[in-house]
């Protein structure tokens, strides 16, 4: 299912992906766009797992996830 992920941070953006990538091609993607790989991604207060698809965190078709920059 393709989903319009909303990414939150300082200069929140709309990203389009399909929910059966992994949170590392999404990091990846989000990372050529904000030009810095230092972040981390959750939602509702967790981590999200590299290795693992977004339809494992159960994203609906309008969700959100928080960008958390690495100092």
């Amino acid at each position: 299912m393709i989903i319009n992920l909303k990414v939150l941070c300082n200069g929140s953006f709309y990203i389009k992906v399909d929910d059966s990538i992994t949170v590392k091609e999404l990091h990846e993607m989000i990372s050529e766009k904000i030009k810095t790989k230092k972040f981390y991604l959750r939602k509702e207060n967790k981590k999200l797992l590299d290795m693992l698809d977004l339809n494992t965190y159960e994203f609906t078709q309008n969700d959100c996830v928080e960008l958390v920059y690495i100092k």
